[in-house]
């Protein structure tokens, strides 16, 4: 990603404390938690039973607790939707998310902020308030609740003791699920960057490949997921791109119009037809055309 070319002083950092719920966790505050972390890295993250909001002191951000700004659980909540309240994380992403896309060095910042709250916030507020079953799609919350303490590893009893090391097992799977959440988060920045920062470009390579279409043989100068810019309409039969282990590999658009079969050009021919490799261009170019000859 590039540089941004606007500044904005964060203002997470002003925080010195981050403050949620202890015990079981959800997609929301591990979310919420990889967030904040991410605009500021030495913020103190402290679990606990019980807090106000309105308790805390001036650089402490409250979150899924507390009944206050980043809370969820009030009469009067906000709604991210006329029938979807929003999470902590919706919450926190309508007012801090401008700052990490400004520090991921989006340029189009306003854009992004949209279509990453559609796409991944809207699933976490839905998930988090009407349930995550309700969610389609969203894998995330799968794996990341797979982090989940197992009953068999619990304590049985309700002693002062055992509600202790019950929260220590908690809380070593919630840093567990926060540290596997920033992983995600970073791919989530990069899927953004691609629908957002790097779509012209993508388009513009596909649509100057298109204008040297020959005999439905499409080549594109570099990788770019061609497919979601097909045309109904454009008689691409074959897409030849460099191969990512050198030479080139020749694809197929549809192989029930068109299944690459063995040719001198090729060095490998999937056995499936979809796809073949060979050394050079000219010879990629030589088996798509005995191919569609053929």
């Amino acid at each position: 990603m590039e540089e941004s070319n606007s500044t904005t002083t964060n203002s997470i950092r002003k925080f010195r404390r981050g403050i949620t719920h202890s015990g079981i966790f959800h997609t929301d505050d591990i979310a919420s938690t990889a967030f904040l972390l991410l605009l500021n890295p030495d913020l103190e993250i402290v679990r606990v039973t019980d807090i106000k909001a309105s308790d805390a002191a001036p650089d402490e951000i409250v979150y899924d607790i507390g009944l206050g700004e980043f809370d969820h659980h009030q009469p009067g909540r906000r709604m991210a939707e006329p029938d979807v309240p929003y999470s902590a994380f919706g919450l926190l992403w309508d007012k801090y998310g401008r700052e990490l896309l400004a520090e991921q060095g989006f340029y189009e910042i306003e854009q992004a902020h949209k279509l990453f709250a559609e796409t991944i916030v809207r699933c976490v507020d839905i998930g988090d308030n009407k349930g995550y079953k309700n969610v389609k799609g969203f894998y995330e919350n799968l794996l990341i609740t797979r982090f989940t303490p197992m009953w068999y590893e619990l304590p049985e009893g309700s002693s002062p003791e055992d509600i202790e090391e019950t929260e220590r097992v908690y809380s070593r799977q919630f840093w567990n699920a926060v540290d596997f959440t920033t992983l995600l988060f970073d791919n989530w920045m990069r899927d953004l960057w691609l629908k957002v920062e790097a779509a012209p470009q993508e388009k513009r390579i596909f649509e100057e490949a298109l204008a040297g279409l020959d005999h439905g043989i499409l080549e594109l100068p570099r990788y770019i997921p061609w497919r979601q810019h097909l045309d109904p309409t454009t008689d691409i039969k074959l897409v030849i791109i460099p191969h990512e282990r050198g030479g080139y590999a020749v694809t197929t658009v549809d192989t029930d119009i068109l299944r690459l079969r063995p040719n001198p050009h090729f060095t490998f021919v999937h056995p499936s037809g979809f796809m073949a490799t060979a050394p050079t261009l000219e010879e990629a170019r030589a088996g798509a055309r005995e191919s569609i000859r053929r």
